[in-house]
């Protein structure tokens, strides 16, 4: 007699959440404590938070599991949960990606500590990471907007971030009017 096999979606989404649950509170839980410190840097709440989620979301684990989800055979006939998990995805990516340090943010003035000078590797090593996850957040909002979905973080991600839609508009290349049009088809308001 043989056994159905059963599809491991339902113990991948588990995972999923168990460690978004996880990784939220411990990402909570570091910005509340660092906000409490007495005699550390002297950040706001937001440069705080990006500095915490600098530090923790690109070594989630989130962004894997829920590619995982994304490539599970079971999960292609399911498209609201693949829709939910693209959104996910994109939200992380780039959370990840503002949260990271580049060499277009404005200087902190932070004298309560010593500061630091980034060696050349360090600042190479910054901007690798900010190339890599900015390329991850356009080929997913690209993929999803090629195919229509209703996602307005992706549609515009594609419309700002494209240099399709810079300069004068009689300049635009039919693809930029292409997808303006598309876009006012879906978000009619």
């Amino acid at each position: 007699m043989q056994r159905a096999v059963a599809s491991p979606l339902q113990v991948i989404l588990e995972v999923t959440n168990l460690t978004s649950d996880l990784e939220t509170t411990a990402l909570e839980n570091e910005v509340k404590k660092r906000r409490q410190r007495l005699g550390g840097p002297s950040l706001t709440a937001d440069e705080t938070r990006r500095q915490v989620q600098a530090e923790q979301l690109p070594t989630s684990r989130l962004p894997d599991l829920w590619r995982t989800i994304l490539e599970d055979a079971d999960a292609a006939d399911d498209e609201q949960l693949r829709r939910d998990i693209e959104k996910k995805l994109l939200g992380q990516l780039r959370a990840t990606l503002k949260s990271l340090p580049s060499s277009f943010d404005p200087p902190t003035v932070d004298l309560s500590t010593k500061a630091k000078i980034k060696t050349p590797q360090e600042i190479e090593s910054q901007e690798q990471a900010k190339a890599y996850y900015r390329q991850q957040v356009e080929q997913l909002a690209t993929g999803i907007t090629v195919i229509g979905v209703a996602e307005e973080m992706a549609w515009e991600v594609v419309i700002e971030w494209s240099d399709g839609f810079a300069g004068d508009l009689k300049g635009w290349p039919q693809e930029a009017w292409g997808r303006l049009r598309q876009y006012s088809q879906i978000f009619p308001e």
